[in-house]
């Protein structure tokens, strides 16, 4: 991902069209015999535009009232499939029951849409994104912390513009180490 943001950012900067094909699946479905047409995401254009895309998605999973919080995911959070647990008999398996696939597939797609620009999500959402199949309360709890972490800044990010002067600017919290 890191390679694929740093190359965004320079063809941003030097306003060059960039051209996408996913090779794997591209005839996974059959020929395709019509045109298509694309228009970029919401949140792609500005900064603003990336904090309205950040708030509508906490408005859309009903998460406006809630409290904000200081990370991404829990550190002591143990995140296991399905399978896992029924593998090891897990006794809080009745718990954790499935949530509906189609919500959190959309919820998990649009949190890696972000991750593009919040880096600081990253990690979070590619493990969420291991889930995608048979996604239980205890993952979606996450994503939607994910959610509550994103409310703290929704303007915060990497903002790719093309009025770049192409010097690379680095911040460290060495402090946070030790």
């Amino acid at each position: 991902m890191v390679t694929v943001r740093s190359i965004v950012s320079f063809a941003a900067s030097r306003q060059w069209h960039i051209h996408h094909m996913d090779i794997f699946n591209a005839f996974l479905q059959g020929d395709l015999e019509d045109e298509i047409y694309m228009q970029l995401p919401q949140g792609f254009v500005s900064q603003g535009e990336k904090r309205k895309y950040t708030l509508e998605l906490i408005d859309e999973v009903g998460m406006s009232a809630a409290k904000p919080t200081g990370t991404p995911i829990d550190v002591n959070v143990k995140l296991t499939s399905k399978q896992y647990n029924e593998q090891m008999k897990n006794k809080k398996t009745p718990k954790d029951q499935l949530v509906d696939q189609t919500t959190y597939q959309k919820l998990i797609g649009k949190l890696l849409y972000m991750n593009m620009t919040r880096p600081d999500i990253s990690f979070s959402t590619q493990t969420l994104s291991q889930f995608l199949q048979q996604p239980k309360k205890s993952h979606m709890d996450v994503a939607l912390r994910v959610v509550r972490y994103l409310k703290r800044q929704p303007g915060h990010g990497v903002l790719l513009t093309s009025s770049s002067d192409e010097v690379v600017t680095a911040f460290c919290d060495a402090d946070w180490a030790f």
